[in-house]
C-alpha cells in the first residue's frame, strides 16, 4: 500500500526538490523532507500550486513534464499522443491534434508543448511542421523547429536547444540526459 487508501500509482516521478510524484485518478506527492502527502485532484491542480516555482522532473516524461512561460502565469504540458493541456493565466483549455492541425493525421508530437522567447505556445508536430498558437487562441502552421532532444533525428536540428545532461551524469551519449 503507497498511503492509505492507496494500492496503486500508474505513474511515478521525482521533482528537482526531491519530492515523489504518484498519478492515479489523483495526484499525490509525498515530501521525504516533511514526511508530509498532499493529494490534488488533477495534474493541473498541481501544476497550479507550484507555478511560483515550477516543476522539474528528473525523467522526462513528455506526457506529464509541464512547461512555464517566462513569468510562471502560463502553462502547458502535453498529455497522451497529442493533447496540449493549457493554463492561460485564468483557465485551462485542451486542444486535440484535429484542433490544431485541422486533421487527424496520425502523426504525433515531438516533446512536450513549449514556449518561445516572446512568450508564444508552440508544438512540435513530427519533424515537419511546428504549430504557434496566436493570443487569439489560433493555432498557425510554421516551419519546423527543432527544440527537445527527439528532434536529433530531424535535419537541421538545433544543438544549442538540447539540455545538457546534469552534474555527475556519467554518459556515452552526450546527446542524452541520464538520471
Amino acid at each position: 500500500e503507497i498511503k492509505p487508501g492507496i494500492t496503486q500509482a500508474s505513474g511515478l516521478n521525482v521533482d528537482d526538490q526531491g519530492r515523489i510524484w504518484l498519478y492515479s485518478q489523483s495526484v499525490l506527492i509525498f515530501d521525504p523532507r516533511s514526511g508530509q502527502w498532499q493529494s490534488f485532484p488533477k495534474k493541473e491542480d498541481a501544476f497550479l500550486a507550484f507555478k511560483d516555482k515550477p516543476v522539474r522532473f528528473l525523467h522526462d516524461d513528455w506526457s506529464l513534464t509541464p512547461q512555464y512561460s517566462a513569468d510562471h502565469q502560463r502553462i502547458a504540458f502535453r498529455g497522451g499522443v497529442i493533447e496540449i493541456n493549457y493554463y492561460d493565466g485564468t483557465a485551462w483549455q485542451k486542444w486535440m491534434r484535429r484542433q490544431i492541425t485541422g486533421k487527424n493525421d496520425g502523426d504525433n508530437a515531438v516533446g512536450p508543448p513549449w514556449f518561445d522567447e516572446n512568450g508564444k505556445l508552440h508544438v512540435n508536430i513530427r519533424n515537419h511542421t511546428s504549430w504557434q498558437m496566436d493570443d487569439a487562441g489560433k493555432w498557425t502552421q510554421l516551419p519546423f523547429i527543432s527544440h527537445f532532444p527527439a528532434d536529433m533525428w530531424s535535419e537541421g536540428h538545433n544543438r544549442e536547444a538540447r539540455p545538457v545532461p546534469p552534474d555527475g551524469c556519467v554518459t556515452n551519449k552526450p546527446d542524452s540526459i541520464v538520471v
